[in-house]
């Protein structure tokens, strides 16, 4: 395509599209043009279109047959992102970026893998921190503590998203807080299961990609976090993971991963994913020294849309594989059923000794 501007169509217009992904393809500047934005809600999608100057249905087919869409992000519900991404393989569209999780299960999600496979659509999955600088700066400078780390911490701890909706834009019908229910041991495994998948999933590329037996997992033990989080502690062979997510009404945002091997570590500090406020920020310690990475203008949205814009222009394969993203997704699974299942055996365990 050479320096045309790259056609985008947008499956889904709720808050993770107008508060993070046109915010981002504005910041490309002429990089990208939104020409299509298709929900099932067509007041929505016009509403949403209309600051875009793109057209706007309440059909994939019609936005899928659109001749100047050379892109497609879906970011549907998460139960249609398989219909949705072997859909745009099938229609021939040259990249496609899926929201996470890529699927809802490893069955549809080596589907997805084996049409973008026949039919040479490259897809991208929306995982940011495995785009942010500050990741990168730590792979490039400290990639021997990440590979020889023992213990691993992803903690996610931030006001709920109404906040940053909000702040970042005018949100047309924003999605309400979901119910709480952990009256019953069935469910808080559901409600820790949803969790590590809803919030858990976006840095779950980066935890993987440090733990070379992944396969291998124990739950040493699983706690629900009020008003709305977990908190899950791992062991994949020789190392330690700790996973922590939790929303809050109070106090401010936190969002960090950590590596810690034994003489160094490495430690990533990145804003919350509707603050446009640069990339992460990342430490890395050997002993008693220190290096620094103060941030980029740039955060994992503008990388992985930027990642997007090289693919359409020349004939290569994306960063992370088709198999990188069936696994990813493997593991959050994983991950998630496996917390579920300890707590629910930790219930039925409490219940019998009353």
């Amino acid at each position: 395509m050479n320096n045309q501007t790259i056609g985008v169509g947008i499956i889904g217009s709720g808050s993770v599209v107008q508060g993070i992904h046109l915010p981002t393809l504005a910041r490309c500047g002429e990089e990208f043009a939104v020409r299509h934005i298709m929900d099932v809600d067509l007041d929505a999608a016009r509403s949403v279109a209309g600051r875009v100057g793109a057209r706007a249905s309440g059909s994939v087919d019609e936005l899928l047959s659109e001749p100047d869409v050379d892109v497609v992000a879906v970011c549907s519900p998460h139960a249609f992102h398989s219909d949705h991404v072997i859909a745009a393989c099938r229609a021939g569209v040259s990249v496609v970026l899926c929201e996470k999780p890529f699927a809802t299960t490893v069955a549809q999600a080596r589907e997805m893998a084996q049409e973008a496979e026949r039919s040479g659509t490259r897809i991208v999955v929306g995982a940011m921190h495995a785009f942010d600088p500050a990741w990168a700066f730590s792979r490039d400078r400290a990639g021997d503590v990440l590979d020889r780390a023992t213990v691993i911490r992803s903690s996610i701890v931030l006001p709920f998203n109404d906040r940053y909706e909000s702040w970042s834009t005018e949100v047309a019908q924003a999605s309400p807080v979901p119910e709480r229910d952990v009256s019953t041991p069935e469910a808080r495994a559901a409600q820790i299961t949803a969790r590590i998948l809803g919030l858990g999933i976006h840095d779950i590329p980066l935890v993987r990609s440090v733990l070379p037996d992944w396969r291998e997992l124990e739950v040493a033990s699983a706690t629900i976090l009020a008003p709305l989080g977990y908190a899950v502690t791992l062991r994949s062979g020789r190392r330690v993971v700790q996973l922590i997510g939790s929303f809050r009404d109070h106090g401010e945002p936190e969002w960090e991963f950590e590596a810690v091997a034994s003489d160094a570590s490495v430690h990533i500090a990145f804003a919350p994913s509707y603050v446009q406020a640069g990339s992460g920020t990342a430490t890395v310690r050997r002993g008693a020294t220190a290096e620094i990475f103060a941030g980029s203008a740039r955060n994992g949205y503008e990388e992985e849309w930027r990642h997007v814009a090289d693919l359409v222009r020349e004939p290569r394969m994306p960063t992370r594989s088709l198999a990188d993203l069936v696994d990813d997704l493997a593991f959050a699974i994983d991950v998630a059923e496996r917390a579920g299942e300890h707590l629910r055996h930790a219930g039925a365990t409490e219940g019998s000794s009353r």
